[in-house]
């Protein structure tokens, strides 16, 4: 299933802001297809939390056995700014 670059990051991003990260802009890349003329290939996506370091991997056209969206920062919370809200609610 091909989705849109758009929908795709905006959803990443904001599963990765429920998680508490910080993430970068997305960064993508065109990968070309070997054996299919110049331009056509699929679009990968790849960005950091400024906080933690963990990574987001985008595809947008996953093979069989591939996600569309992967990585730490979808998965884990952020401990950076899990121990900062925890510390700043000790104080409230």
């Amino acid at each position: 299933m091909v989705r849109e670059r758009t929908s795709l990051s905006r959803l990443a991003l904001k599963s990765c802001r429920r998680m508490l990260h910080s993430m970068t802009r997305v960064d993508w890349q065109l990968q070309q297809h070997s054996d299919k003329p110049r331009g056509f290939g699929h679009w990968r996506g790849y960005s950091k939390c400024r906080k933690c370091g963990m990574l987001l991997g985008l595809n947008t056209l996953p093979l069989p056995n591939e996600i569309d969206i992967g990585g730490e920062a979808v998965a884990l919370i952020c401990p950076d700014q899990y121990l900062f809200e925890r510390h700043a609610n000790v104080y409230h």
